[in-house]
């Protein structure tokens, strides 16, 4: 392990060198040749391009994001930065952190680190696990078993979400008859840095009611007529700045109509 980082760190020395072909050797008799990993008479060899983007630019990433977040959340102006340990000698991290602060680092990081949870509370098929952990969440409609006040994540505390990218998660709808239209669900978030499945498992706070009735949209009401609906209605584009949710109401695959969520002040 040794001799390997430290020919990824003499690789890795000068620009100019950065992304040639690499090779190791292996000293395990029993795999000289896997031509699917690039092993071959006992050397490993992996192509410079592959080297940068599946290993030292997801580290090199993790840096930038790391002095983002910090840099945005200290009230002290930053003027200078201090690189420190074995992997800061390196010229290309040197390259990368140098520009990104001279751009204001903000342009450089591709991904926002959101600080809270944004949670909801939502009624799901029970599974074994919520009859043996909470049975008094269990209900039955239509001969089927419901576990209420089960929690689905839409964005998690800590995992990073990309800049413009589009968060989704899906929302059904069940109904076996045409008054029963409303639907509605709660979303909260949390400080929590647990996953947790159910709401009495942490502390949340509401951050806004999703009320939807579907007999407003005529197109969905006359094609679910007469049947059970399966309503999905597809959380989009959550806005951390604004908390702000706008979402699509979705029927097989068909778009029905748009709203804008009212929030809770």
């Amino acid at each position: 392990m040794f001799t390997f980082v430290s020919s990824c760190e003499r690789a890795l020395q000068t620009t100019h060198r950065i992304w040639t072909k690499r090779v190791w050797l292996t000293f395990c008799l029993h795999f000289l040749d896997d031509p699917s990993v690039g092993l071959e008479n006992g050397e490993l060899i992996i192509p410079g391009h592959v080297l940068r983007h599946e290993v030292f630019d997801p580290v090199i990433h993790q840096v930038l994001r790391a002095i983002h977040s910090h840099s945005r959340s200290s009230r002290i102006r930053v003027s200078t930065l201090l690189l420190v340990g074995g992997f800061s000698t390196n010229e290309y991290l040197f390259q990368r952190i140098k520009g990104a602060a001279r751009s204001g680092l903000y342009p450089t990081v591709t991904s926002v680190i959101p600080s809270q949870s944004v949670v909801m509370r939502v009624r799901l098929p029970a599974e074994a696990e919520d009859k043996r952990m909470r049975p008094a969440y269990i209900t039955t409609s239509g001969g089927m078993h419901f576990c209420e006040n089960r929690l689905q994540y839409i964005i998690k505390k800590g995992v990073g979400v990309q800049k413009g990218s589009r968060v989704e998660t899906e929302l059904r709808k069940f109904s076996a008859a045409p008054y029963d239209s409303i639907f509605e669900t709660v979303i909260y978030t949390s400080n929590d840095d647990r996953t947790m499945r159910y709401t009495d498992q942490g502390e949340t706070n509401e951050l806004c009611l999703c009320r939807v009735d579907l007999k407003e949209l005529a197109q969905l009401q006359g094609t679910c007529q007469g049947r059970v609906t399966h309503g999905v209605l597809t959380l989009l584009g959550f806005d951390l700045s604004t908390a702000e949710i706008r979402g699509d109401l979705l029927y097989r695959e068909r778009k029905f109509g748009s709203t804008t969520f009212n929030l809770r002040r």
